[in-house]
């Protein structure tokens, strides 16, 4: 198995980054000298149902198809419905990402399913459901990390419809070159996951030295009690 490459030795030797999409595994801080936190920007309607937390910079997990990749490489992180929501109708996914190249090529959209929790902090082997992207769209955030700009990837698509419990969500983009998904040292429930091809398993991202989180938020409605649907005895 490759060795996975710190993002930060990577970008010192370009052709290295080309030849070898590697995940990155945590190392020094790259971002600006003085931390600018980041709101989302989520247009008008959008209602945060799940905030995972903005990126301190530590790192970013490679992630994209095969034809971008060279290996299809997905990301995984959890979420949390509390029991007082009843059920929520999931419409957006969005996260913090840099490019591969430093620059901000679009991408053309996404791949995101749905997977249950096995209940020991980790993610169910099969998704339970897959999301038809209806929009996709990336913003410069304003801020730099490893020296790239960062972006907002906003994709919209069909309502997951989800009761209470415990869930993860799996996702990455679709071309038109690798890029990396923002992550923070702080981990809220289980640390993300990472599902790669060319490694050949699913596995937790404290494979690569430490655990970390996924930087991302989920929009939607919460449905009401009243909208759900009851059986009478």
């Amino acid at each position: 198995m490759r060795n996975a490459l710190m993002l930060i030795a990577i970008l010192t030797v370009a052709t290295m980054v080309a030849a070898d999409n590697a995940p990155t595994t945590p190392g020094e801080p790259g971002g600006p000298q003085e931390y600018q936190p980041y709101s989302w920007n989520l247009g008008v309607g959008r209602a945060i149902l799940w905030d995972n937390g903005d990126t301190d910079g530590s790192n970013g997990y490679s992630h994209g198809t095969a034809t971008a990749v060279g290996a299809r490489r997905a990301i995984l992180d959890d979420f949390v419905i509390p029991l007082g929501d009843v059920a929520w109708d999931i419409q957006n996914l969005t996260w913090l990402v840099i490019w591969d190249s430093g620059g901000g090529p679009s991408a053309t959209g996404a791949e995101i399913a749905f997977r249950n929790d096995t209940g020991g902090g980790a993610p169910a082997a099969t998704p339970f459901a897959g999301a038809t992207v209806t929009t996709y769209t990336e913003t410069a955030t304003g801020r730099t990390w490893f020296s790239r700009a960062e972006y907002q990837f906003s994709v919209d698509f069909n309502a997951i419809n989800v009761v209470a419990g415990v869930y993860w969500v799996d996702f990455l983009p679709i071309g038109p070159e690798n890029s990396y998904a923002m992550v923070r040292a702080t981990v809220t429930g289980a640390e993300c996951w990472i599902n790669y091809d060319d490694y050949g398993f699913m596995a937790g991202s404290a494979l690569f030295g430490v655990a970390a989180d996924l930087s991302f938020v989920l929009n939607g409605t919460v449905v009401p009690v009243e909208l759900q649907a009851f059986t009478v005895e």
